[in-house]
Formats: structure tokens, C-alpha cells, sequence
């Protein structure tokens, strides 16, 4: 007699360029791995078409009806799905910002599952309500509130006083060939990599380049990503007379090409839950320099082992590091050679031995 499959959703809004959806994506296929497992990806606010070919389902209402009707008739029908569906695990990956939203989701929408809140940001309003009372009131009672890293694992226990908070990792391909997913450009560069709004500080980081050893030494700075702030970026360099060492390569699907011959990647976002960039990054053998922000680099950067580790939006700070990594050949050197090793930890294969884990599944 075949064995009972564990039925598990996915539940996102959509499938938009960032770093959530790709870490929603990976997940999905992790799990889908496993032959115990059903999985199955639902999209509230995704604008393509349901299809059950695609390997996602989306609840969009498309009609031309008013917007307040679309709205009740994407969550008749995504309550409806859950119902007939009768999931044993909800792994809840939206953004969760409005109170009432939340009481409406986790008290009539998802009422016999075992939930899973994961959290993906420092930010913890972006996730869990400003309020003690009304959190514990939506989430004491979940199966799991996963955090992507202990510091933010850290912050939400000290507020909220959650018993069932854990932190499960974000995970990176470490078995890529550096040769299939490498692009050469006739110049030295470092990078930065991510979308090119407030949040990155990419203007900040045009002007801590400007005041670096790196123009002088010819190693341009190669921005990869699009957003609201790409002109005002633009603008800066040209400004600064940097039009030829500031590179905008706009919004490309695989920035691991970029990363690989990059003399080492620079971050310095205001805030972070776990920055996959710098997985990648180290994945690539490319050292990184980033700011020490409250969650997330200090967990994955060893300093002057894998990289530098910078005092929290200490601007002057992060353009020293820039200069010391590119004056000592030694420890660039020494970083890239340890890069990849220094993150197994976080390989695909250990984080989904830890899922497996939180579903109840032993590894034979």
C-alpha cells in the first residue's frame, strides 16, 4: 500500500525579481525533492493565468470587476482550495504588514493546518505586528515561527516573547561550475548586487568608491540590478567624474556571472534579514565586505577569512576595507581560497535536512 504523501503549501503573493521570490522558489524545489512530499506554490497576487501545468497556483482574480470584489473572490476561492486540499504544513512566505489582513488569515483562512511564519527581515514590522499583545495573540499558537538567521531569531524572542521561534537558514547551490557561470570583462571591478533602491545605499556607495584607491588603481565598480534610484545613482557618478569607472549593468537573471571574476562583492544596505548575495558571492569564490548589520553578515562573513566585516553604516569604515583588500594581495588571496568552504553550512543539502526535520521527515 502506497504510503500517504504530506501534503505542504507555499503561500506567497507573487513571484516579483527579489530576493524573497528566489528564496520561496528554492524552498519549493527542496522540498519537492522529496517523494514523500506534495508541495504545491500559491500565489494571492500573481498576475499570470491558473494554470495546473504551471508548477504554481495563482488566486488573482483578473476580471473586470470593482477591486473590493476581486479581492473576496480571490480569497473565496484560495479559503475554498485550502479546504478541499486539506494541507498538513501552510509555509507562509508573504510580507505580513496589515493587522487586520493577519487576524483575517491566520484565524479564518488557515484553521486546521500546522503553520509555519517565516520572517525574512531584520525589519520585524515588515512580518509580525508592531504589537506584543496582537502577535502572540496570531502566532503563540503556530507550529513554527522560522527565522532566516539567529540574530533575527534573537530579536523576535526579546519583543515578542514567542516560545516557537527557530531559525532555519537560507540555503546556496554550492555544486555550480565557477566556469559555466562566469562572464569575463576586459577591466578589474568589484560588485555590488541587488536592487538599486534607498534600502542598498548605492548613492553612499558611489561616493565611499569615489574616496577609495580603487579609481586610481583602475578597478572599476560593476552595479548589478535596476530600480526607482538607478538615475540618481547615474547622476552621482557623473557628478564625481566616475562615468567610466561606475558601470550599470541593469537587472540580469544570473549575477553569479558578474560575481565570479569580481575582485570581491561589496554590501551596505541599511538593513538585511539574511542577504543571499553574500552566499552567492562565496559560492563563487568571490570575497565580500559588508556592513556588520544587526542580522545576517556576521553570521555568514568569518573576518579576514572570507571577507571584512565593516562597523554598521560606517561609510568611511567600508572605504578603508575596500582599500585594504585590494593593498593586500595576501589576504585576498587567503579569502577567495576559503570562500566556498567557509560556507557549506548553508548548502542546499544541509538546509533541507533541516526542513526535513521541522516537517517530521528522518534523513535514511
Amino acid at each position: 500500500m502506497q504510503k500517504k504523501k504530506i501534503k505542504i503549501a507555499i503561500v506567497a503573493y507573487n513571484l516579483e525579481v527579489g530576493g524573497l521570490t528566489q528564496t520561496t522558489i528554492t524552498l519549493f524545489n527542496l522540498l519537492s525533492e522529496r517523494e514523500e512530499f506534495k508541495v504545491e506554490l500559491l500565489l494571492l497576487d500573481y498576475s499570470e493565468d491558473t494554470n495546473s501545468n504551471k508548477w504554481y497556483r495563482s488566486f488573482n482574480d483578473k476580471s473586470n470587476k470593482g477591486y473590493f470584489f476581486r479581492k473576496i473572490s480571490k480569497y473565496i476561492r484560495f479559503k475554498k482550495y485550502l479546504k478541499t486540499t486539506r494541507f498538513d504544513f501552510i509555509i507562509d512566505q508573504r510580507y505580513r504588514l496589515n493587522a487586520v489582513s493577519e487576524i483575517f488569515f491566520s484565524k479564518y483562512l488557515y484553521t486546521k493546518e500546522k503553520i509555519i511564519y517565516n520572517v525574512h527581515s531584520s525589519k520585524l514590522s515588515t512580518y509580525l505586528p508592531k504589537s506584543t499583545l496582537l502577535s502572540n495573540f496570531l502566532y503563540k499558537d503556530a507550529y513554527k515561527v522560522v527565522c532566516c538567521s539567529q540574530g533575527i531569531k534573537a530579536l523576535v524572542e526579546k519583543k515578542y516573547g514567542l516560545s516557537n521561534v527557530i531559525c532555519v537558514y537560507n540555503s546556496v547551490e554550492l555544486n555550480h561550475s565557477k566556469e559555466e557561470e562566469s562572464i569575463t570583462l576586459d577591466y578589474n571591478y568589484i560588485v555590488a548586487v541587488g536592487r538599486v533602491e534607498p534600502l542598498k545605499q548605492y548613492d553612499k556607495l558611489i561616493r565611499a568608491y569615489a574616496n577609495s584607491k580603487l579609481p586610481e588603481n583602475d578597478i572599476k565598480l560593476v552595479l548589478v540590478g535596476d530600480g526607482s534610484q538607478l538615475n540618481v545613482c547615474k547622476s552621482i557618478s557623473e557628478k564625481l567624474n566616475l562615468s567610466e569607472y561606475v558601470i550599470f549593468i541593469g537587472f540580469v537573471s544570473n549575477p553569479n556571472f558578474y560575481m565570479t571574476n569580481a575582485k570581491f562583492l561589496v554590501l551596505c544596505s541599511k538593513y538585511e534579514g539574511f542577504p543571499m548575495v553574500l552566499l552567492e558571492s562565496l559560492a563563487c569564490s568571490t570575497p565580500v565586505v559588508s556592513f556588520d548589520l544587526i542580522a545576517g553578515p556576521n553570521e555568514v562573513i568569518e573576518q579576514n577569512i572570507n571577507g571584512i566585516l565593516v562597523e554598521n553604516q560606517n561609510f568611511e569604515g567600508l572605504t578603508k576595507a575596500m582599500n585594504k583588500m585590494i593593498e593586500n594581495a595576501e589576504l585576498i588571496d587567503k579569502c577567495k581560497k576559503q570562500a566556498r568552504n567557509s560556507i557549506e553550512r548553508f548548502s542546499n543539502n544541509k538546509i533541507q535536512k533541516a526542513w526535513f526535520k521541522i516537517l517530521k521527515i528522518d534523513e535514511q
